[in-house]
């Protein structure tokens, strides 16, 4: 099948990944087209219209059927990244028409049509506490197997579920805490250390000497960056990794995460030179061993920055609250509202603090200053 369709797309493949100017050059900037990721018995379709979509269809539905293979239409669906369409989509392959969902799941990846990766996140959890539940019985909770053993199990069977397919994931903060909380409430179970315990989560990660999360996130997706840039230029994954559509722009105000900018943010986190990391990731095994240092002292010095931030807040001096009990019920003094618990109190007059604030804040003069601007000619 020999069809002109797919997404347009303009990359050059001689280095300098962040400078996103060298795309907009008349000279050395190669286009192509992706039309289809194939991977085995899966096929993905990508087009820029839905006419040039259908036409893909089509053309691929001819060509199983000169070798007598057939389509199932109630495994094949159609979805609408980016500006969604007024009406569904209607892609028929033969006389039926195929159903528009608004996520699928591509090579056990959950893809949406917003392109977020909550519903992802979530599946890889799903399936790391299955694999989790399935071992703490016989595992975890015995009494017969060494903690390093529980720990090594964990480590290769539990984490590859939770992070399958992180290399090419762009997450945010609050998901990343999201998945770092599951990982401490593992190891806190697997070393049966309970919240009453009062031990902080560096101490758990010490013991178990495991890092955090955002660490093994952060090796991945740089090891995988540096096996993409190591690929042939007639790669389609590195032409992707380097590359940028012809046509469209961002839309103003804030902007969804792009690959480059998770990577960049990990390389000034791991204090790597985002200008020449193509030059040290030539050579596969230094590339390795130099992620491995510095994803190891970022994770020490994160530890270090938590243990001194929880220990600034146990010095510090907590407020002083008069707290007001009229016949034993605690009473404010302004508007004699009355409270069960101090911390409902103590909201309470932290809200007529901040109002009486506002207020002295609107009855302060104001100066207006008007400036006349003349053009002389």
């Amino acid at each position: 099948m020999n069809i002109p369709e797919g997404i347009r797309i303009n990359f050059r493949t001689d280095g300098k990944l962040f400078n996103l100017n060298r795309l907009k050059a008349r000279t050395k900037v190669s286009c192509d087209r992706i039309a289809e990721i194939m991977y085995a018995d899966d096929l993905c379709f990508m087009a820029e219209s839905p006419t040039s979509l259908q036409r893909l269809m089509t053309g691929f539905d001819e060509s199983c059927r000169k070798f007598g293979l057939k389509i199932s239409v109630k495994k094949t669906e159609v979805m609408s990244v980016g500006a969604q369409p007024s009406d569904p989509l209607q892609i028929c392959l033969g006389q039926d028409v195929l159903k528009n969902v608004e996520k699928f799941k591509y090579l056990g990846s959950a893809i949406t049509s917003k392109c977020d990766f909550d519903p992802e996140i979530n599946a890889r959890m799903s399936a790391a506490s299955a694999a989790f539940g399935k071992l703490r019985p016989k595992v975890f909770l015995s009494h017969d197997i060494k903690l390093a053993t529980k720990i090594s199990v964990y480590k290769a069977i539990v984490i590859p579920n939770l992070l399958y397919s992180s290399e090419t994931w762009c997450l945010y903060r609050k998901q990343i805490r999201c998945l770092d909380r599951f990982h401490m409430q593992c190891l806190r179970d697997i070393m049966n250390i309970h919240w009453s315990d009062h031990v902080r989560g560096t101490e758990v990660l010490r013991r178990a000497n495991l890092y955090g999360i955002e660490a093994y996130i952060m090796r991945r997706q740089l090891r995988w960056c540096g096996h993409v840039s190591r690929m042939p230029d007639t790669r389609v994954a590195k032409r992707i990794f380097y590359c940028e559509l012809q046509e469209g722009k961002r839309k103003q105000g804030g902007q969804l995460l792009r690959y480059k900018d998770v990577l960049k943010r990990h390389m000034k986190r791991c204090e790597l030179d985002h200008l020449q990391w193509e030059s040290q990731a030539e050579d596969r095994q230094e590339w390795r061993q130099l992620i491995r240092q510095k994803v190891s002292s970022f994770e020490d010095t994160r530890k270090t920055d938590l243990d001194t931030k929880r220990d600034e807040l146990k010095v510090r001096t907590p407020a002083a609250i008069n707290y007001n009990y009229r016949g034993g019920i605690l009473t404010c003094p302004k508007c004699d509202r009355t409270f069960r618990a101090k911390i409902g109190y103590i909201s309470h007059i932290r809200a007529h603090e901040r109002a009486e604030q506002r207020d002295a804040a609107a009855a302060e003069p104001c100066c207006i200053a008007v400036v006349a601007v003349a053009e002389i000619g």
